[in-house]
């Protein structure tokens, strides 16, 4: 089984149906956030056709200015979902400093929500990783994924120490610095994403399909010396230890990991 913790299926179109497909045929257990509520409710939608599908619930930084106001209207979504993501702060993409206060806002609402309902978090961290840290060890969140990270490796360890985990995803296809953070990461706290269908096409200028976790997953494996197998096996195990005592994950997906594992 391989595993993607980070992907956007809420923002395909017409390729949709290739994508669930490719899901299916590779039996690729799939966090499918979101940016904002309508991409959320159309994530369950799409997780309904398909149980290798999690979606969940987040406010993108890109987003939070529509959001910052109206916070109280997030708590039903916040509810019926299993995790929360993308949620966090943008200080790269997004340089207009006057949305940084709308961010926070809105940041600080969702983990103090996350830490209440003791719920994983998937963390954008982009040009902002000092702040990110200082915030989930404010909140004393336990239990993040911290999303395509590419930030200083001096916070790595902080942010490990933390209990954080790391997604490591298509820029490792590309990218010398992200094949050194590899290295930085435990075998312990690594997990696996594309951030499709958007990531590679920014990388690549070609739309993301989620067989492309199997090149992350090969890629891996290749730098690590390891076998393709002791990858997924080790991702896995990663999940699974996560997700195992968390009331809010079916059961269905914690035996779909554990039942795999060898």
């Amino acid at each position: 089984m391989y595993i993607d913790v980070h992907t956007h299926l809420a923002k395909y179109d017409e390729q949709l149906p290739d994508a669930l497909e490719e899901i299916k045929k590779n039996n690729i257990l799939t966090v499918s956030v979101s940016m904002d509520d309508f991409l959320f409710e159309k994530n369950l939608r799409i997780a309904e056709t398909n149980d290798l599908i999690i979606p969940s619930f987040g406010i993108h930084p890109w987003s939070a200015t529509r959001y910052s106001y109206k916070l109280g209207e997030l708590v039903d979504a916040i509810d019926k979902s299993a995790m929360i993501g993308e949620i966090g702060l943008d200080f790269h993409f997004i340089e207009d400093a006057e949305q940084y206060p709308h961010q926070k806002k809105v940041f600080e609402f969702l983990l103090e929500t996350a830490k209440h309902q003791n719920k994983i978090i998937n963390v954008h961290s982009k040009g902002a990783e000092k702040e990110v840290l200082e915030y989930l060890k404010f909140f004393g969140i336990e239990r993040a994924i911290i999303h395509w990270y590419s930030g200083p490796m001096k916070y790595v360890k902080k942010f490990l120490d933390l209990g954080c985990c790391f997604s490591i995803g298509v820029e490792l296809l590309e990218s010398n610095y992200i094949r050194k953070l590899l290295f930085k990461i435990p075998e312990d706290r690594l997990l696996t994403e594309t951030d499709n269908p958007g990531g590679y096409e920014w990388l690549k200028q070609s739309q993301g399909m989620p067989s492309l976790i199997i090149n992350v997953v090969e890629k891996i494996a290749e730098i690590k010396l390891i076998s393709v197998d002791e990858v997924m096996n080790l991702v896995q195990k990663n999940f699974y230890n996560l997700l195992e005592n968390d009331p809010h994950i079916d059961q269905s997906v914690k035996n779909m990991l554990s039942g795999r594992l060898y």
